[in-house]
């Protein structure tokens, strides 16, 4: 499987533009995923929260051109990557 840094990302809503968590591709050690968190946003979470998931990456026209959608995905099939995941 292809390896992937632990980078976080914002999950934000297409909608309204809330933010709704925090993503990195790749499967990664839940601890270390929320120190990342920390370290960058200064928030603190619980590992238990954390899970491991299949997405895809989609560009979007939206309210202020175009935007990352991040969707479901089945593993194999094309475009679709690992994901860490922590949700509000």
């Amino acid at each position: 499987m292809k390896e992937y840094p632990l980078e976080i990302e914002t999950l934000i809503d297409g909608d309204n533009g809330d933010r709704l968590g925090y993503y990195s591709k790749g499967h990664h050690d839940p601890s270390a995923f929320v120190a990342a968190i920390k370290e960058r946003e200064n928030e603190d979470w619980a590992p238990e929260r954390v899970r491991h998931d299949w997405s895809r990456m989609a560009i979007v026209s939206g309210a202020d051109g175009w935007e990352r959608c991040l969707y479901s995905g089945k593993p194999g099939r094309r475009g679709v990557f690992p994901v860490t995941v922590i949700e509000w």
